[in-house]
C-alpha cells in the first residue's frame, strides 16, 4: 500500500511539473482563437472604412489583415513562441504609426495599447512584453515631446461614427482577448488546486502509512522510535523511567500453517486490539513486523507496574480467539528493557530487550524476563561461537564420542550413541548444549549433521571390521529437528550408507517427539522413506514431551529412551518409579524397547532390570568415550566376557569404570 501511494503521489507531482506546460498549451491554443478575433475586427474595419471613403486606410488595414496570416502558419510548423512575437510586432506597428499620423495622444489607436500590453504578458515572452511597453512610452513621450514644442503638432478632430467605430472594435478585441485568456487562467488555476489537494492527501496518506503497521494500524518502528524519544524526554523532566516491551508470539507459524496467511492476519488484528485494551493512552503499543510487538510504557517509577502490565498481556494474549470455526490459543514472550537503566536511545534498549525476549523463549516461554548484563555475555558469547563454528567445520574440529549401550538381562554392549564434541583451540571443549542451537538457528547445523551421520556410519563399519561389535549392534545418531526439516535427510542417510558399505539396521537415528507430531507432509514422507531404507527410528528424552504413544506405531518407531530426569529419581520418588514402569509396559506391548538414560549406579540398574526396561546407558557403565578409547573399552569388555564365560555381570562391568582412564563429558 504504502509502495502504491508513493507511485500516485508520484504522478500527482509529476501532473504538478507539468501545470506550466498545460499553461503554455493554453496560452498558444488560445492564440489561433486570438488571431480569427483580429482578423474579423479587421475586416469589419475595412468595410467601415471603404463605407466612408477612407481608401488608404483600409488598404492599411488590408495589409495588416494579410500580415498576421502568418501566425496560424508559424503555429502550424511548431513555432508558437515566434508567431507570438510576430502578432504583437505586427499589430504594435500600425498603432504607434496611426498615433503619429492621426490625432496624436487623442487618436482612438491609443487603446489598443493596454491591450497590447496585456497580450504581449499573457502569450508573449518576457522580451517582447518589455519592448512593447517601452516602446508605447517612447511613443506617448514623442509624440507629448513634439506637440509641446512645436515641432509636429497633431490637429484634434471632433469624434465621428468612424471614431466610434474603431473604439468598438478595439474594445471588443480587447475584452474578446482578455476573457478568453482570463477563462483559461482560471481553469488553470481550478485544476491546479485540485492537483494540490490531492496531492497533500497523497502525502498525508503517506505519512499514515510511513508511521502506521498498514494490517493493524498500530505504530510501526519509525514512529515508535519518535514515542520513545519523546517518553524519554518525559522522563528526564520528571524523574520517571521508560520501559519498552519486546513481544514475540509463541508459535506463530503454526497459525499461518494451518489457517492461511488471511487467519495469521486476523490474529494479529486480533492481539493488537488486546494489546491496547492492556495499556494506559498515554503508552503507545507498536508493530515491527511479522508477529513482533513493541509496547512502551511512558513515566514509569516502579516494577510492579511494569510487571503487572507484563502479566496482563501475557493473559490477554493467549485467549482464544476465533478464526473461521476454530478457537486458537497462543502465548507470548515478552523481554523488558528499562531506560535510562539499560541505555539511552532506542536502538539499544530494542535490543536489549530483544535479547530478554529470547531468554524467554529459551526458558520456556509464555513468560517475561527484564534484561540484564548475564544475557547480553551469553548473546555475545552466541555470537562468538557462531563466528568459530564457520571456522571449526572448516578445519575439522569436531570429534564424535561414543557412549555404549547395555543390554541389561545378559550385560552385553549392544549399541552406542554417537555424540558431538568441538576442541576449540582456544576456548577448549565447547559443550553442544552451547553450539548445537546457534548452529541450528545459523542453519550450519546442515553441514554439521551430515557430517555426523557419514562419520558414524564410517566408525560403525570400522569397529564391525574389527570385530569389536556384534551382529545386533547398532549406532545412534541424535539429528536436530531443523536438520530433519531443512535437509535432505534421506538422501544423506542413504548416501552415509553406501558410502561406507554399512547395513541400514546397524544405524539408528534419535528423533525428538516434537518432529513426529508435525503434521507437515514433508516430514512424514521423509520418516517413512528412512524406514524403508531399514534404518532404526527413536524417541530421544521420551516423557519430556507430549508423549502420546499413537504416533509411535504410525511411523514404525523401534526405541524409545527415557529421559535421565526420570532415571534419576527412580530410587527415591514413587511417581517417578510409577511413570516409568508405566512407559516400559506400554513400549512392551507395543513390542517397542526402552533404553533408561543417565544411569548412574548399581541400584538404578537393577531397578529398572527389573521394571522390565531393556537397554540403558549411563555413567554407571562409562562416560562418552572418543573412538581410541571406545576401542579399548570394547576389547575389554570382551576379555572380560570370555573371562567369565559370557555375558559379565553388572557389578563386572561397572567395574570396569573404576579401572579405566575415562575421558570427562
Amino acid at each position: 500500500m504504502l509502495a502504491q501511494s508513493m507511485d500516485d503521489l508520484k504522478g500527482l507531482l509529476t501532473k504538478v511539473e507539468h501545470v506550466k506546460d498545460i499553461t503554455e498549451g493554453y496560452r498558444f491554443s488560445r492564440l489561433t482563437t486570438v488571431f480569427w478575433a483580429l482578423e474579423c475586427a479587421l475586416f469589419a474595419l475595412i468595410v467601415v472604412q471603404l463605407i466612408i471613403g477612407h481608401t488608404e486606410l483600409a488598404l492599411v488595414l488590408a495589409g495588416l489583415a494579410v500580415a498576421i496570416t502568418c501566425v496560424p502558419i508559424l503555429i502550424r510548423k511548431g513555432r508558437p513562441d515566434l508567431a507570438t512575437n510576430a502578432l504583437v510586432i505586427i499589430l504594435a506597428t500600425p498603432v504607434f504609426g496611426l498615433m503619429w499620423t492621426y490625432k496624436g495622444l487623442h487618436d482612438e489607436a491609443m487603446l489598443a495599447i493596454p491591450a497590447l500590453i496585456l497580450f504581449s504578458a499573457v502569450v508573449g515572452s518576457r522580451w517582447i512584453f518589455v519592448a512593447v511597453t517601452v516602446s508605447a512610452i517612447i511613443t506617448v513621450f514623442l509624440i507629448g515631446l513634439a506637440n509641446t514644442t512645436g515641432v509636429y503638432i497633431h490637429q484634434l478632430q471632433p469624434g465621428n461614427l468612424y471614431t466610434a467605430a474603431m473604439i468598438i472594435v478595439i474594445l471588443m478585441v480587447t475584452s474578446f482577448a482578455v476573457w478568453v485568456f482570463a477563462e483559461d487562467m482560471r481553469a488553470t488555476m481550478e485544476r491546479l488546486s485540485r492537483e494540490i489537494h490531492r496531492v497533500n492527501e497523497s502525502q498525508f496518506k503517506i505519512r499514515e502509512l510511513a508511521h502506521h503497521d498498514a494490517l493493524t494500524s498500530l505504530p510501526n518502528r519509525l514512529l515508535a522510535r519518535e514515542q520513545f524519544e519523546h517518553a524519554l524526554a518525559v522522563s528526564q523532566r520528571t524523574d520517571t523511567k521508560v520501559c519498552l516491551m519486546f513481544m514475540d508470539l509463541d508459535d506463530f507459524k503454526n497459525v499461518n500453517d494451518s489457517f492461511g496467511h488471511q487467519g495469521g492476519d486476523e490474529f494479529l488484528q486480533e492481539t493488537a486490539q488486546r494489546l491496547i485494551s492492556t495499556v494506559r493512552t498515554t503508552d503507545c503499543v507498536s508493530r515491527l513486523g511479522g508477529d513482533e510487538f513493541l509496547i512502551i510504557l511512558e513515566s514509569v517509577d516502579d516494577a510492579e507496574l511494569m510487571t503487572s502490565v507484563a502479566s496482563k498481556i501475557l493473559q490477554e494474549v493467549k485467549k482464544p480467539v476465533a478464526i473461521g470455526d476454530s478457537d486458537i490459543v497462543v502465548t507470548a514472550s515478552i523481554g523488558i528493557a528499562i531506560a535510562p537503566d539499560d541505555g539511552e536511545d532506542f536502538d539499544t534498549i530494542c535490543r536489549q530487550a530483544d535479547i530478554a525476549m529470547y531468554h524467554t523463549k529459551d526458558s520456556g516461554r509464555n513468560n517475561y524476563h527484564f534484561f540484564n548484563e548475564a544475557m547480553h555475555q551469553r548473546v555475545q558469547d552466541r555470537l562468538n561461537i557462531l563466528s568459530y563454528l564457520h571456522e571449526g567445520l572448516s578445519k575439522r574440529q569436531f570429534e564424535l564420542y561414543y557412549q555404549p549401550k547395555i543390554d541389561l538381562a545378559t550385560g552385553r554392549i549392544i549399541g552406542a550413541e554417537a555424540l558431538i564434541r568441538w576442541h576449540h583451540p582456544v576456548r577448549g571443549l565447547i559443550t553442544p548444549d552451547d553450539f548445537i542451537p546457534v548452529a541450528e538457528q545459523s542453519g550450519l547445523i546442515e553441514e554439521m549433521g551430515t557430517w555426523v551421520v557419514e562419520e558414524a556410519c564410517r566408525y560403525c563399519k570400522q569397529c564391525e571390521e574389527l570385530g569389536l561389535i556384534e551382529s545386533d549392534f547398532t549406532m545412534a545418531v541424535n539429528i536436530s529437528p531443523v536438520q530433519f526439516s531443512r535437509g535432505a535427510i534421506t538422501e544423506v542417510v542413504d548416501e552415509a550408507l553406501k558410502k561406507n558399505g554399512l547395513a541400514a539396521q546397524r544405524l539408528e537415528l534419535e528423533l525428538t517427539e516434537s518432529l513426529l507430531i508435525d503434521n507437515s507432509a514433508s516430514i512424514k514422507r521423509a520418516l517413512l522413506q528412512l524406514r524403508k531404507l531399514g534404518v532404526e527410528l527413536a524417541i530421544d528424552d521420551f516423557g519430556t514431551g507430549y508423549s502420546n504413544l499413537g504416533y509411535l506405531k504410525a511411523f514404525q518407531v523401534g526405541v524409545l529412551k527415557i529421559d535421565r530426569s526420570f532415571i534419576s529419581k527412580i530410587l527415591e520418588a514413587e511417581q517417578s518409579r510409577i511413570l516409568v514402569e508405566a512407559i516400559i509396559q506400554v513400549a512392551s506391548r507395543l513390542n517397542i524397547k526402552v533404553v533408561a538414560e543417565g544411569v548412574e549406579s548399581q541400584q538404578m540398574a537393577e531397578a529398572l532390570f527389573v521394571l522390565g526396561c531393556d537397554q540403558a546407558q549411563g555413567f554407571h557403565w562409562t562416560r562418552p568415550l572418543n573412538a581410541m578409547k571406545f576401542e579399548k573399552y570394547m576389547r575389554d569388555h570382551q576379555r572380560e566376557q570370555r573371562r567369565n564365560g559370557g555375558a559379565p555381570t553388572l557389578q563386572a562391568v561397572a567395574g570396569e569404570m573404576q579401572s579405566s582412564e575415562l575421558t570427562p563429558s
